[in-house]
């Protein structure tokens, strides 16, 4: 082998590890961001989450596959119960396994966006602190970890679409048509939020009378997809959760309240009720999120002024656009989650801005770099104030983890040999359910659960007169504290549950559960 042989063989392989080398730190970034959180002594599933996380272990256990979120017939939640099920046989049932598992999925979209970035902008700089701007972006700093049904599918596989269409548009594939069709079909079944969005891409892509077969082949895609999942393949659908989110529009409320949704929704606040306030560096970050929207749309009106337009650009603003668009018909009282899908979107439409007004001189380019660089400090400032993210109110006199407090639950349920029990909190009966790796089954209020054997099976312990239990949170009796001696037989359990053992029928439907 000669010198030039081994000097192509040497560029060849540094060119390889330069390709590897990013996207492995972008995924240990996407880790380290959140291990103030999973280190927290606050970390705990929620009610849906231990419902993903049961549907998990059922998958890693070989009893069943489930595609959709129980009681759903829309949330298509097989890629999370995958990831779940997998790391469940590494580490175990266990918060932090599928916490990991979720974080997993969702660094894999971080890994496309950065692919895109570098796909439009050709700098690999510029192309990393795009995407260190969404890692660190506070929607996404509990909700990349959220085992919640369908949104982190929708957010990878978005990614990947996105990543896809931007490549076709400069090289024509047969096969990768069909492919983002199919992709795009699980999208819509996961949580067609990103559906929006992802159209004005479509027809930037595929805008060419030349591309009527690709674009057929797209639609093949789709339909295939949708469907082998909806019809070839055997499930069981259930309408148990099925909420009219959309309303007839108030066009001059939904005006007034956009400030606030918007600013809840970039400074982190995805879920109304949730304990967490909004920190200081979230909220700064969230009015500077508002305020690329608003510069964004100047030089787009400028764009427009000058007959200057970028056309990549303009469909990203698209794209965050239509995103926006739909909370106007948005029911009120549901939360900014339904934002999620903007940040990808706007992350790439301020890129694509900045980096093109970056590339007339060296001082926009510096001054661009220098903004990133403080929006991005901003960012992990942010993340580090959801390291004690919870969804239960705070405890005066904390001294266990709300691991160990639930645990500790479990353990007395265990110990007094109760294996059944009626939840008065609907999420509480899924929580004991996955922590007690369903040595306990529990139910909730309604004869139409989410799984509707659980009901059938609960009360029939109770009619056999086997050991059962009213479980709930000490600051929510729902008027148990007046039906019995709150004192003597109500058990407090780790100052957050309680525990009344053995009720009556009677009792059970005073308290309004169903028979």
């Amino acid at each position: 082998m000669n010198m030039n042989q081994k000097a192509e063989k040497g560029m060849g392989l540094a060119k390889r590890w330069s390709g590897i080398a990013t996207p492995t730190l972008l995924i240990v970034l996407c880790f380290l961001s959140r291990l103030p959180q999973l280190m927290s002594g606050n970390l705990l599933l929620d009610g849906d989450e231990s419902i993903v996380g049961l549907m998990a272990k059922h998958v890693a256990e070989g009893k069943e596959f489930p595609l959709f979120f129980y009681g759903q017939s829309y949330g298509f939640s097989a890629i999370e119960n995958c990831f779940g099920a997998f790391f469940f046989k590494l580490f175990g049932m266990n918060t932090m396994a599928l916490k990991l598992a979720m974080l997993s999925l969702w660094s894999i979209g971080i890994v496309f966006y950065y692919k895109t970035f570098f796909l439009i902008s050709n700098n690999k700089k510029t192309a990393l602190l795009l995407t260190l701007l969404l890692i660190f972006i506070p929607p996404w700093a509990v909700w990349s970890m959220k085992a919640r049904g369908g949104y982190l599918s929708a957010f990878t596989l978005s990614a990947m679409a996105i990543y896809w269409l931007i490549k076709l548009k400069y090289k024509r594939s047969i096969i990768i048509s069909f492919i983002i069709g199919f992709v795009i079909g699980i999208i819509t079944l996961s949580q067609p939020l990103w559906i929006p969005g992802l159209i004005p891409i479509i027809v930037y892509s595929f805008w060419d009378k030349k591309r009527i077969r690709e674009v057929l082949l797209l639609i093949a895609g789709i339909v295939i997809c949708m469907a082998l999942i909806k019809v070839l393949i055997p499930h069981k659908d259930s309408d148990y959760w099925s909420p009219t989110i959309f309303s007839i529009p108030h066009l001059m409320q939904t005006i007034t309240a956009l400030p606030e949704l918007l600013f809840n929704h970039f400074a982190g606040m995805i879920d109304p009720g949730e304990s967490t306030e909004t920190g200081t560096f979230s909220g700064i970050l969230s009015l500077v999120w508002i305020g690329f929207i608003c510069l964004g749309m100047g030089i787009q009106l400028y764009r427009m002024y000058s007959k200057k337009q970028h056309p990549i650009a303009s469909v990203f603003m698209l794209s965050s656009l239509l995103t926006m668009s739909y909370i106007f018909i948005l029911k009120e009282g549901f939360s900014s989650r339904y934002l999620l899908p903007l940040s990808g979107y706007l992350v790439l439409w301020i890129g694509v801005e900045f980096t093109s007004v970056a590339m007339n001189t060296k001082i926009f380019k510096m001054l661009m770099n220098g903004v990133l660089i403080v929006v991005i400090l901003l960012g992990v400032c942010s993340v580090l104030e959801f390291r004690d993210y919870s969804t239960l109110p705070e405890m005066p006199n904390k001294q266990h983890t709300e691991q160990q407090n639930i645990d500790e639950l479990t353990t007395y349920l265990e110990t007094n040999n109760i294996h059944y029990a009626y939840s008065l909190d609907p999420y509480l009966q899924w929580q004991i359910m996955f922590y007690s790796k369903e040595k306990i089954t529990s139910r909730y209020l309604f004869e139409d659960e989410r799984c509707p054997l659980l009901p059938p099976l609960v009360d029939a312990a109770l009619r056999d007169g086997k050991p059962t239990a009213i479980i709930g949170y000490i600051y929510a009796l729902e008027g148990l504290e007046t039906m019995v001696n709150k004192d003597s037989l109500i058990h407090e359990v780790s100052t957050r549950y309680f525990v009344y053992k053995n009720p009556t029928e009677a009792q059970l439907k005073s308290l309004k559960f169903e028979f």
